[in-house]
């Protein structure tokens, strides 16, 4: 009865030996599982590349490169550095590729402008001044003197950015106007460009008198060049206090400001909001 017990004692005990071992064996597997996949941490070196080559798969490189950079920061020590490494370069190369042909775009698009402005400000009148180190452009049929009864845009550029746009209105004729303000009809009723006296500058000769203004254009005024340019029959009152002067504005005209504008655009001027000064 006594050496049964004996049997069974070591029975039970060899059991627990064998579990021990056993459990001993998962436990090393376990961890040299664990090291071969250089996870030292819950989630695991492989979080990172997978994280990596998604970003890379999306033409996400910068954050691809971050993530790795992430990973040699936070474990300069793991197993997978050569791959991390080879990963990273590979990424670098994919950055300086699309960098390449970013620029290459952009100078592209820099050469399509150039030559863009070239051809909106041919056959324009130029003139340099190289105090100021600025050009005016000018519709070439614009008048040069100011005793004519015109209207016209004009371009000021440094280089060939940066334009503003002026506009200059004339009146020329028998006696002074004093003018005050302009009257604009166009098709949607009247418009009024009203004159400050510093606004006006006067000229006279042999009987003839002449008044005009030379203002930059915002957008006030802007709105009245719109309609005139996309009216059939526009016409403008120049008008003082007492008198006033009347005409239609001419199909050389409208053409002369069309032209100037489209150059303004392609240069990429832009128009403020406050008005006219």
């Amino acid at each position: 009865m006594e050496s049964s017990n004996l049997d069974s004692r070591d029975k039970g005990n060899k059991l627990i030996v064998y579990v021990l071992l056993g459990l001993a064996i998962l436990g090393v597997v376990g961890g040299l599982t664990y090291i071969l996949n250089g996870s030292h941490d819950s989630t695991g070196n492989n979080f990172y590349f997978q994280r990596a080559n998604d970003f890379i798969s999306e033409k996400q490189y910068y954050s691809a490169f971050q993530e790795m950079n992430s990973l040699l920061a936070k474990d300069p020590n793991i197993i997978d550095k050569t791959a991390a490494k080879s990963l990273m370069r590979r990424i670098e190369l994919l950055i300086e590729k699309r960098d390449s042909i970013v620029e290459k775009t952009d100078d592209s698009l820099a050469t399509q402008t150039k030559q863009k402005i070239k051809n909106a400000i041919k056959g324009m009148r130029k003139k340099n001044d190289e105090i100021e180190g600025l050009t005016y452009y000018y519709d070439n049929a614009a008048p040069k003197s100011n005793n004519t009864n015109y209207i016209q845009l004009y371009l000021v550029v440094s280089g060939l950015a940066n334009p503003t746009l002026r506009v200059k209105i004339n009146y020329s004729g028998y006696s002074w106007l004093f003018l005050e303000r302009c009257i604009f009809k166009a098709n949607n009723g009247p418009r009024t460009l009203f004159l400050n006296r510093s606004q006006i500058y006067r000229d006279s000769d042999s009987g003839k008198y002449w008044e005009w203004c030379d203002l930059q254009v915002e957008n006030d005024f802007m709105g009245i060049i719109d309609e005139i340019t996309g009216a059939s029959k526009p016409k403008v009152r120049c008008s003082g206090n007492q008198y006033y002067h009347d005409r239609s504005i001419s199909e050389k005209e409208i053409s002369g400001l069309v032209k100037v504008l489209n150059a303004y655009e392609v240069m990429g001027g832009t128009i403020r909001s406050k008005g006219i000064q």
